[in-house]
């Protein structure tokens, strides 16, 4: 959780200027609460990593209490603010230990959720410490960044709608490393299965109505087994909102090198393309790949 919160505040551009009114003496002063902050979370650590339980708890307090006062000089974001101070609260109401003997397993808990707020707080309040011109010139890096990531992020989503222009669901999974997207993953040593004696069906959807010339078909072969494989299937094409066309087809023997069936087609505004496993052989049905063309 911490590490997205540092990732967010990263890209945070609104609040970069927090600092922009502070005076030298107020951002000196921001400066070394901070800087306490962290020295104490440090050595919290340590101690606590030494045995030295409940002095590990006292300075992550302190720890925490130097980051909120940090925060009172500069607006901080709202639910970070809001934990620190729930557990500043949740102090009060119930002491820490002052003896190793004392401490239990939920102190050790408290420990890392005070360190965690603590530095929730640094890492928010972090830009705050630079200098106007600082601050203009980190804003100015993170639209950059953020607008480098997106475009990034746009290009990889282009690629994969055109790597992948079907959904695909099937009707049930005999397991996990069986799945139906296999179908279309141009990997011939993938493949989807069907539950033990269990007929069902699998759909390949276009991200929008298309004509379909035919599809081929590549039966399972379920290895290491082999022990399953699809015999009887009927393809059913949805198109205009109703069913187009049916056609009932078979693989005729099980193999270990099994062969490509193609099945003629010839329908446009295609909307959904089924396959639907009538009868198999041995322990149940499958296929290894389909290609719609």
């Amino acid at each position: 959780m911490l590490t997205v919160r540092r990732w967010i505040g990263f890209f945070r551009v609104e609040g970069a200027g927090r600092g922009d009114k502070l005076d030298e003496t107020d951002r000196a002063a921001l400066v070394r609460d901070l800087a306490l902050a962290r020295q104490k979370r440090e050595a919290a650590r340590h101690l606590f990593h030494h045995g030295a339980r409940a002095d590990a708890l006292a300075l992550a307090v302190a720890s925490l209490a130097s980051a909120r006062r940090a925060a009172e000089k500069v607006p901080a974001a709202e639910d970070v603010v809001t934990r620190a101070a729930s557990l500043a609260r949740a102090i009060e109401v119930e002491p820490l230990p002052e003896l190793d003997d004392d401490v239990r397993p939920a102190h050790d808990d408290l420990l890392e959720e005070l360190l965690d707020a603590s530095l929730a707080l640094e890492s928010d309040l972090a830009d705050a410490t630079l200098v106007p011109r600082a601050a203009r010139t980190l804003r100015g890096v993170r639209q950059g960044v953020a607008l480098a990531l997106l475009v990034v992020a746009g290009l990889i989503a282009f690629l994969l709608l055109r790597k992948r222009p079907y959904a695909v669901e099937a009707s049930a999974t005999a397991e996990p490393a069986l799945v139906a997207d296999h179908l279309i993953d141009g990997d011939q040593q993938t493949e989807w299965a069907l539950p033990d004696q269990t007929a069902g069906f699998v759909d390949f959807i276009p991200s929008r109505p298309r004509s379909v010339r035919r599809i081929r078909i590549l039966n399972s072969k379920n290895l290491p087994g082999p022990d399953r494989g699809t015999r009887e299937f009927r393809v059913e094409v949805t198109a205009n909102g109703k069913v187009e066309k049916l056609v009932d087809e078979s693989f005729t023997a099980f193999s270990r090198e099994p062969q490509w069936k193609t099945i003629e087609l010839g329908v446009d505004h295609v909307q959904r393309i089924r396959v639907v496993v009538k009868s198999w052989f041995g322990a149940g049905g499958g296929l290894t790949e389909v290609v719609v063309d």
